[in-house]
């Protein structure tokens, strides 16, 4: 292994940094208890070599370097703020900036957006981009974000377990059949970015940003008030408002769109109110959607509802308003996959059921996946995650405070205690 003609094969990471590379890490190495300044002040004294002679007047050039470079990274105002208070994108952009105090000819970057949201991983990367063209240093990074990679990079090696798998252009990967198959997995088939919705001139989200595959099940988790249903609600069009932002269901907008016209697209919807027509038996209930002509979708028929909710069966001539809660959830599920759908939307499926019918209901959404139905779920039960969600986000104040697989959100108690207030 070499770098500039030596060879580097058994450098130090200390040599290494000497010979002029810099390298970020996966997981924050910044240090949580010092402030922005303190830490950016840290990398600068280091970097000049200045540690051993620290002299008062040596501190303060070294300070005023670090509040340039955090001005450089978008971080001026955050100066005085501990680490551990700052978003995983500040705390990315801030261990970005100390890499560069040593004034490294190659960067390297590790997951640089890895927990990120979709705005946070291209602000980070913009400003890679922009210092990189500014200075001219090369840069190496290891990224999952395929629409980062191929907007950031010149050239682009694809691994599988541990073999190459192709490299080029990243036109050239971005067509390559075994790219495709193997790395970028099930196609996009909803897209929320920087949603801003309000109900009236009350604001509800605030700039939401996530993504749904096909075959995929995302749970959306937080308290109750936090934007979950608002964040269903935006992409449906029901009672509120997207001001700001963009929603995409399979690459087309749906701005402008009404409630009907977004379900006739394939997207089923229950609310968390369920909205079962109260004066009209299970069977009419049943016999509302419209019929679909799309030939390519999933079908739904009757006896395949009943088949997964046999209740539904023996009541289909009960009126629907004198159904328990229960089995009113089944009756609005039900009635959603019979509009033919490609994606489903479940506002709180089993809150305020009995246990035993509440996880019969579970049992049917598992059925559901099993089936291959994407879905995304507002959801607050702990096991009920566990068992569904292939990936999570989580909502915080009308925004998207964390995601990831469902294995890293069950690695991070300290999240569930958070943003869930559970033990």
């Amino acid at each position: 292994m070499t770098f500039k003609g030596a060879d580097i094969t058994r450098a130090t990471p200390v040599d290494l940094a000497r010979r002029g590379i810099g390298r970020t890490f996966q997981i924050s190495r910044a240090f949580p208890d010092m402030s922005v300044l303190e830490n950016m002040t840290s990398a600068f004294v280091i970097a000049n070599g200045a540690w051993a002679s620290l002299r008062r007047s040596v501190l303060a050039e070294a300070e005023d370097t670090a509040a340039a470079m955090l001005d450089t990274v978008g971080l001026g105002d955050r100066a005085g703020t501990r680490v551990s208070d700052l978003s995983l994108g500040d705390r990315k952009r801030l261990e970005f900036g100390m890499v560069l105090a040593n004034d490294p000819d190659l960067l390297l970057l590790d997951e640089p957006t890895a927990g990120m949201s979709i705005k946070e991983r291209h602000h980070l990367m913009d400003l890679v981009a922009a210092r990189i063209d500014e200075t001219g240093k090369t840069l190496l990074f290891v990224e999952h974000d395929i629409d980062v990679v191929l907007k950031i990079a010149t050239r682009v090696t694809v691994m599988v377990r541990g073999a190459i798998l192709a490299a080029g252009s990243p036109q050239e990967i971005a067509a390559n059949q075994d790219v495709q198959a193997v790395y970028l997995g099930a196609p996009l088939m909803l897209k929320l970015q920087d949603v801003h919705a309000a109900y009236d001139k009350a604001e509800a989200l605030h700039g939401v940003d996530l993504t749904v595959s096909a075959g995929e099940v995302v749970c959306l988790i937080g308290r109750n008030g936090v934007g979950k249903s608002s964040t269903l609600k935006s992409i449906v069009q029901d009672q509120i408002t997207v001001r700001k932002g963009t929603v995409e269901f399979e690459g087309k907008s749906l701005a402008g769109l009404r409630p009907h016209e977004v379900i006739r697209l394939g997207v089923g919807y229950v609310p968390e109110d369920r909205r079962v027509f109260a004066s009209l038996s299970v069977l009419e209930n049943l016999r509302v959607p419209h019929p679909v002509k799309d030939t390519t979708r999933r079908r739904w028929s009757l006896d395949q509802v009943f088949g997964l909710f046999p209740q539904l069966h023996d009541y289909r001539h009960r009126t629907a308003g004198v159904l328990s809660g229960g089995e009113q959830q089944m009756l609005a599920i039900a009635r959603s996959l019979l509009t033919q759908p490609k994606l489903l939307l479940l506002d709180e499926p089993h809150e305020g059921l009995a246990p035993k019918v509440a996880e019969e209901v579970v049992d049917a959404i598992i059925a559901l996946k099993e089936e291959g139905v994407s879905m995304m779920i507002s959801e607050q039960a702990l096991h009920t995650i566990r068992r569904c969600a292939d990936r999570v986000y989580v909502v915080d104040r009308g925004m998207i405070a964390r995601n990831g697989t469902v294995d890293e959100f069950y690695a991070k108690p300290e999240i569930t205690e958070k943003y869930l207030m559970v033990q």
